[in-house]
Formats: C-alpha cells, structure tokens, sequence
C-alpha cells in the first residue's frame, strides 16, 4: 500500500468543502483504483488529496492517484482552470 499526496491548483474558484470532495471522490472511484483511504484538505488556491492505494509499485501508485483526482474533479463540476500541480508518493 502506497500514501500519495496530490496537490490540485484550484485558481479562480473557491474549492468545495472537504467533505463534499470527499463524495465525489468515493462516488468517481473505479474498482481497479483500490483506494484503501482518503483524506482531503481544502486550502485557498488548491486541494490536498492524501490517497492510500493499494498498487504494484510507486509509478502505479501515482498513475491512480492522478487518475482518481482527476475523475473526482471532473465529478464535481470544478472550474477548467483545476489542475493536477504534483504528486508524492511514499511507502
């Protein structure tokens, strides 16, 4: 199991609620994406989304992560300029 830590720039709108993210997260997942935990924080200009998966190694670890966000932004009806900025993976 692989934390990823994907930063999401949010410029121009005012992100959702952590919690209302979080839905949408857990509504856009895919089985293949085994999201064990997620835990998103919501700040002026971008989002944190903290992402526990369950993948073969570091570089499919980040692909789902990626992925995931960008699923749950689509989900959300968020503003065109949303991004991915970077993403971390750990152990």
């Amino acid at each position: 199991m692989y934390l990823t830590k994907t930063t999401v720039d949010t410029p121009g709108a005012a992100p959702q609620s952590a919690r209302e993210l979080h839905r949408h997260l857990l509504c856009s997942r895919a089985g293949t994406d085994c999201l064990q935990h997620a835990r998103i924080e919501v700040h002026e200009g971008f989002v944190v989304f903290n992402l526990y998966v369950q993948a073969r190694d570091l570089l499919d670890a980040a692909r789902v992560a990626v992925q995931l966000c960008r699923r749950t932004m689509a989900g959300a009806g968020t503003c065109p300029g949303w991004a991915v900025r970077s993403t971390e993976v750990g152990p």
